[in-house]
Protein backbone atom coordinates (compact mmCIF):
# COMPACT_ATOMS: atom_id res chain seq x y z
CA UNK A 1 0.00 0.00 0.00
CA UNK A 2 1.09 3.58 -0.63
CA UNK A 3 -0.59 4.92 2.47
CA UNK A 4 -2.15 3.52 5.61
CA UNK A 5 -4.48 5.22 8.05
CA UNK A 6 -4.19 3.66 11.50
CA UNK A 7 -7.42 4.02 13.46
CA UNK A 8 -7.71 4.06 17.22
CA UNK A 9 -4.28 2.95 18.41
CA UNK A 10 -3.73 0.25 15.80
CA UNK A 11 -0.23 -1.16 16.09
CA UNK A 12 1.72 -0.34 12.88
CA UNK A 13 3.74 -3.55 13.20
CA UNK A 14 0.59 -5.53 12.41
CA UNK A 15 0.49 -4.07 8.90
CA UNK A 16 4.14 -3.28 8.14
CA UNK A 17 4.53 -6.22 5.74
CA UNK A 18 1.87 -4.69 3.47
CA UNK A 19 3.62 -1.33 3.15
CA UNK A 20 5.85 -0.12 0.40
CA UNK A 21 9.14 1.27 1.64
CA UNK A 22 8.09 4.82 0.71
CA UNK A 23 4.56 4.50 2.12
CA UNK A 24 3.37 6.88 4.75
CA UNK A 25 1.35 6.26 7.89
CA UNK A 26 -1.33 8.51 9.29
CA UNK A 27 -2.94 8.16 12.68
CA UNK A 28 -6.58 8.92 13.30
CA UNK A 29 -9.27 8.31 15.89
CA UNK A 30 -12.97 7.99 15.53
CA UNK A 31 -14.96 10.23 17.79
CA UNK A 32 -18.56 11.14 18.28
CA UNK A 33 -19.35 14.45 16.66
CA UNK A 34 -22.98 14.64 17.73
CA UNK A 35 -26.02 12.71 18.85
CA UNK A 36 -29.29 13.00 16.97
CA UNK A 37 -32.78 11.63 17.39
CA UNK A 38 -33.60 8.65 15.16
CA UNK A 39 -37.18 9.81 14.60
CA UNK A 40 -36.79 13.51 13.84
CA UNK A 41 -33.08 13.88 13.09
CA UNK A 42 -32.67 16.77 15.54
CA UNK A 43 -29.36 17.11 17.34
CA UNK A 44 -29.22 16.59 21.08
CA UNK A 45 -27.05 19.03 22.99
CA UNK A 46 -25.16 17.21 25.70
CA UNK A 47 -24.78 20.41 27.71
CA UNK A 48 -28.53 20.51 28.25
CA UNK A 49 -28.99 16.94 29.40
CA UNK A 50 -27.38 14.48 31.75
CA UNK A 51 -27.89 11.35 29.71
CA UNK A 52 -28.21 7.89 31.12
CA UNK A 53 -28.26 5.44 28.26
CA UNK A 54 -28.61 1.90 27.11
CA UNK A 55 -26.09 1.60 24.30
CA UNK A 56 -26.35 -1.13 21.70
CA UNK A 57 -24.71 -1.95 18.41
CA UNK A 58 -24.03 -4.59 15.78
CA UNK A 59 -20.47 -3.68 14.86
CA UNK A 60 -17.12 -5.50 14.85
CA UNK A 61 -15.64 -3.72 17.88
CA UNK A 62 -18.52 -2.68 20.16
CA UNK A 63 -16.27 -1.77 23.09
CA UNK A 64 -14.84 1.15 21.10
CA UNK A 65 -18.35 2.49 20.59
CA UNK A 66 -19.23 2.14 24.28
CA UNK A 67 -15.96 3.79 25.30
CA UNK A 68 -16.52 6.71 22.92
CA UNK A 69 -19.91 7.35 24.52
CA UNK A 70 -18.41 7.32 28.00
CA UNK A 71 -15.65 9.67 26.81
CA UNK A 72 -18.24 12.35 26.03
CA UNK A 73 -19.89 12.01 29.44
CA UNK A 74 -22.72 9.58 28.83
CA UNK A 75 -23.44 7.25 31.71
CA UNK A 76 -24.01 3.79 30.27
CA UNK A 77 -26.55 1.98 32.40
CA UNK A 78 -26.44 -1.06 30.11
CA UNK A 79 -24.59 -2.27 27.01
CA UNK A 80 -25.96 -4.71 24.47
CA UNK A 81 -23.76 -6.26 21.79
CA UNK A 82 -25.13 -7.80 18.61
CA UNK A 83 -23.08 -9.57 15.92
CA UNK A 84 -21.48 -7.39 13.23
CA UNK A 85 -23.96 -6.49 10.43
CA UNK A 86 -26.84 -7.73 12.57
CA UNK A 87 -30.37 -7.43 11.14
CA UNK A 88 -32.49 -6.33 14.10
CA UNK A 89 -35.72 -8.19 14.66
CA UNK A 90 -38.93 -7.06 16.29
CA UNK A 91 -38.16 -9.08 19.45
CA UNK A 92 -34.73 -7.39 19.72
CA UNK A 93 -36.30 -3.95 19.59
CA UNK A 94 -38.97 -4.93 22.11
CA UNK A 95 -36.27 -6.20 24.49
CA UNK A 96 -34.25 -2.98 24.06
CA UNK A 97 -37.37 -0.94 24.82
CA UNK A 98 -37.94 -3.02 27.94
CA UNK A 99 -34.35 -2.52 29.12
CA UNK A 100 -34.61 1.21 28.38
CA UNK A 101 -37.71 1.45 30.57
CA UNK A 102 -36.19 -0.59 33.40
CA UNK A 103 -33.08 1.60 33.38
CA UNK A 104 -35.06 4.83 32.81
CA UNK A 105 -32.71 5.63 29.94
CA UNK A 106 -32.58 6.59 26.31
CA UNK A 107 -31.31 4.12 23.73
CA UNK A 108 -28.17 4.98 21.76
CA UNK A 109 -26.98 3.21 18.61
CA UNK A 110 -24.43 3.74 15.85
CA UNK A 111 -25.18 5.34 12.48
CA UNK A 112 -24.47 1.99 10.87
CA UNK A 113 -27.28 0.46 12.94
CA UNK A 114 -29.61 3.43 12.46
CA UNK A 115 -30.30 2.36 8.88
CA UNK A 116 -31.57 -0.98 10.18
CA UNK A 117 -33.59 0.61 12.98
CA UNK A 118 -35.57 3.09 10.88
CA UNK A 119 -38.19 0.46 10.08
CA UNK A 120 -38.97 0.24 13.82
CA UNK A 121 -39.61 3.99 14.12
CA UNK A 122 -43.35 3.52 14.69
CA UNK A 123 -42.68 1.04 17.48
CA UNK A 124 -40.26 3.42 19.22
CA UNK A 125 -42.73 6.30 18.81
CA UNK A 126 -45.69 4.25 20.03
CA UNK A 127 -43.72 3.12 23.08
CA UNK A 128 -42.45 6.69 23.62
CA UNK A 129 -38.85 5.54 23.74
CA UNK A 130 -36.18 7.95 22.60
CA UNK A 131 -33.50 6.52 20.33
CA UNK A 132 -30.38 8.58 19.75
CA UNK A 133 -27.85 7.94 17.03
CA UNK A 134 -24.16 8.61 17.57
CA UNK A 135 -22.64 10.26 14.52
CA UNK A 136 -18.94 9.51 14.33
CA UNK A 137 -16.20 11.25 12.43
CA UNK A 138 -12.56 10.43 11.78
CA UNK A 139 -10.26 12.92 13.49
CA UNK A 140 -6.76 13.06 12.00
CA UNK A 141 -5.49 15.54 14.55
CA UNK A 142 -2.08 16.91 13.53
CA UNK A 143 -1.87 14.41 10.65
CA UNK A 144 -4.75 16.08 8.81
CA UNK A 145 -2.48 18.62 7.10
CA UNK A 146 -0.18 15.79 5.95
CA UNK A 147 -3.14 13.90 4.50
CA UNK A 148 -4.47 16.95 2.68
CA UNK A 149 -1.04 17.76 1.25
CA UNK A 150 -0.60 14.18 -0.01
CA UNK A 151 -4.06 14.14 -1.57
CA UNK A 152 -3.49 17.49 -3.22
CA UNK A 153 -0.22 16.25 -4.74
CA UNK A 154 -1.82 13.02 -5.87
CA UNK A 155 -4.66 14.79 -7.66
CA UNK A 156 -2.32 17.40 -9.08
CA UNK A 157 -0.20 14.61 -10.60
CA UNK A 158 -3.30 12.83 -11.94
CA UNK A 159 -4.47 16.02 -13.68
CA UNK A 160 -1.03 16.64 -15.18
CA UNK A 161 -0.81 13.03 -16.39
CA UNK A 162 -4.23 13.33 -18.04
CA UNK A 163 -3.08 16.31 -20.14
Amino acid sequence: ADAIILLNETNPEKISRFLKKEAFLLRAKTKISRLYDLLDGKSVELKNEKLGAVAFCGIAKPERFFESLENIGIELKAKKKFPDHYAFKNRDVEKLIEISRLKNSVLIATEKDAVKLEKFGNLFAKQKVRVLIAEQIVDFGKDESVLLERLENLFKNEVEDAK
